[in-house]
């Protein structure tokens, strides 16, 4: 087994960019990537795997790439493809794509991560190719491929091909890391994450919605509503994912919606708000989200119902509210 790797030591810029993330993820990403390891971010939609990823290149100072996972994901959008000429539209050049791009900076002596964001929506050809990318090379593996550019001395390498240009590119391991976000959970996943994939992520990163005063912190200094108002809705935020747990919601308020309803409860201009005007905000930000819709196509009125009812019975008895604030 490998014994422990030693921590890694991080400077108090470092520490500045990184405590702006909330939970201790941005942190752990960027330690796993110090030590050379790629990474798997897992967790609900809108828990900040993104501006995790974020905050970690900017505190390691590296280039980011970056691949949008989608149904019918193209080779012009992984590893490149031939696009009209903005020149000469007859004619058509090679474009490529996030991977080789990546590789070839890499292979240039600079530092990238490639980001994969919603890994699971990749299509299984694509996944192929990362499968073969994630692969660490020798030299001498390279020159039996018939890439005898490569120096003998260079250490580990990531080799890729080019379907379309039976091409081979490659780069030092050291100059690259892959991260790869997504729910995986079954309501979520388009595609089943392949454990061969899987196991190429020696560091995996779980990411939850926050808990209660870190969620409140966020709201509060997104939008400016006072911790009193925007207490009652990040507990009613947890509320609907409990139940959404216990599968009687469509989905759960994520955090990013979250703030979105109490920005516009903010904007309302109001030092007190009613339990209507809250959940007025809530039909024009996440009620259908959350609520799901009728075979008619409205959103259920009973779910929305119940989510006021709640709201009410965080602070007073029910019927109360027309009369007091929030």
């Amino acid at each position: 087994t490998r014994p422990p790797a030693e921590a890694v030591e991080v400077s108090e810029s470092v520490n500045v960019i990184l405590s702006e993330f909330a939970g201790p993820q941005a942190r752990l990403l960027y330690e796993a990537l110090s030590h050379g390891e790629n990474c798997l971010l897992a967790g609900p939609t809108a828990t900040g795997k993104t501006f995790s990823v974020e905050l970690a290149s900017r505190a390691l100072g590296w280039r980011v790439e970056q691949i949008e996972g989608k149904e019918g994901l193209l080779d012009l959008d992984f590893m490149g493809g031939y696009v009209p000429d903005e020149a000469d539209p007859a004619k058509r050049v090679w474009k490529d794509g996030p991977v080789t791009r990546a590789m070839r900076l890499a292979q240039a002596g600079e530092r990238v991560l490639l980001f994969i964001d919603e890994g699971n929506r990749i299509p299984r050809p694509q996944v192929n190719i990362l499968l073969t990318l994630l692969n660490r090379r020798t030299a001498q593996w390279c020159w039996a491929q018939g890439l005898i550019d490569v120096p003998d001395d260079i250490g580990p390498l990531h080799v890729a091909e080019i379907p379309l240009r039976a091409e081979q590119v490659w780069c030092p391991s050291a100059n690259l890391r892959v991260v790869i976000a997504g729910n995986f959970g079954k309501a979520y996943a388009v595609y089943e994450l392949d454990p061969a994939l899987r196991r190429r992520f020696p560091t995996v990163v779980e990411y939850n919605y926050p808990p209660f005063e870190d969620e409140r912190t966020i709201v509060v200094k997104r939008t400016g509503l006072s911790s009193d108002t925007a207490s009652p809705l990040v507990k009613l935020a947890a509320e609907t994912r409990r139940r959404h747990a216990g599968g009687t919601l469509h989905a759960p308020l994520d955090t990013e919606s979250l703030i979105h309803w109490a920005a516009k409860c903010a904007r309302l201009g109001k030092k007190s708000l009613t339990v209507a005007e809250v959940m007025a905000q809530a039909e024009l930000t996440w009620a259908d989200l959350v609520c799901g819709r009728e075979h008619t196509g409205q959103v259920k009125a009973g779910e929305l119902a119940a989510l006021g009812d709640y709201l009410v019975s965080l602070k007073m008895p029910a019927g109360a509210w027309k009369a007091r604030p929030v």
